[in-house]
């Protein structure tokens, strides 16, 4: 195994890597990765020691997001399938060949970078959601109950975030059901409702004025309604909503630029992305919609 390693290490500083680190065991390459956080960990599945490949990349992945690129002989199914619980982004099958080396590393060294974007830009648009000042309530289609909150519709409405879910609009809004389904059938045949003046019914049974903007979206793969609510009473000094829609507007773009670009590479996006950036979008138009009518 030495002579394997030392001869791949010149094949790296060969192709212009630098090798941080060589280990034959699981234990000290967990170690190692966690101390030298390199770009890439190359683990061959066959270790000395009770701590296959496998389990090392598993304890490396649980404690960060290293891409891992397994070196191996072995390519039966019960192998194959014990590797991709530690989601390792390639395979090179020994005896390696100096090009498949390389165009490996490429390939998992780029999907890292764009799964690492990907994931920075989600940060933000969603500290953007929580930090603004329009309360955002994602209900279900057929019961019409709260599915989930942003901080300020939990500050709007008096409620925290685990009481609010599970409410129904009619104990959030002072409408009669007749009138609180025509909305909701208005929303979903036409896909969004503009934004209206109206009221809110807080925690303590008091009824704030607020304007109401909605749109259909796919939420958990399901249908739902994404209902943006913002206070009419006067504003403190902070950020406007232009600022904050603004704000918005750049992460959506961002994301779509992260999209478009994992969608070439890899000619599908996953699921989980495309339905974060259509969500993102549609948060997006709203706050534009609700900008226009303030």
């Amino acid at each position: 195994m030495a002579v394997v390693a030392l001869d791949i290490e010149c094949t790296l500083v060969q192709l212009g890597h630098q090798v941080v680190g060589i280990t034959g065991t699981g234990p000290e390459a967990v170690r190692m990765a966690r101390q030298l956080r390199p770009d890439l960990v190359l683990m061959d599945i066959n270790l000395l020691g009770p701590m296959d490949g496998i389990e090392a990349a598993l304890a490396i992945h649980a404690e960060q997001s290293t891409p891992v690129v397994y070196l191996t002989a072995y390519t039966d199914d019960d192998t194959l399938q014990r590797a991709k619980l530690s989601e390792p982004l390639g395979y090179v099958v020994k005896p390696v060949n100096k090009r498949e080396l390389e165009a490996c590393i490429q390939m998992a060294l780029y999907h890292s970078q764009v799964d690492e974007a990907w994931r920075e830009s989600e940060e933000r648009y969603s500290a953007v959601v929580r930090q603004g000042h329009d309360g955002i309530l994602l209900i279900d289609v057929d019961g019409r109950r709260v599915l989930e909150t942003n901080p300020a519709a939990q500050r709007l409405s008096g409620y925290d975030a685990d009481d609010m879910e599970g409410l129904t609009l009619e104990d959030l809004l002072p409408y009669s059901r007749a009138l609180l389904d025509r909305g909701f059938a208005r929303v979903l045949a036409k896909g969004t409702l503009a934004p209206v003046a109206g009221r809110l019914r807080r925690r303590d049974g008091r009824r704030v004025p607020v304007d109401y903007s909605a749109t259909a979206i796919t939420y958990a793969g399901t249908q739902a309604v994404c209902l943006v609510v913002r206070s009419r009473l006067p504003r403190r000094a902070g950020a406007t909503p232009t600022a904050l829609a603004a704000q918005l507007h750049r992460e959506v773009a961002r994301l779509r630029q992260l999209a478009t670009a994992a969608t070439a590479d890899a000619a599908v996006l996953p699921a989980s992305a495309a339905a974060l950036l259509a969500q993102a979008e549609q948060v997006a138009a709203l706050a534009t919609r609700l900008v226009e009518a303030a």
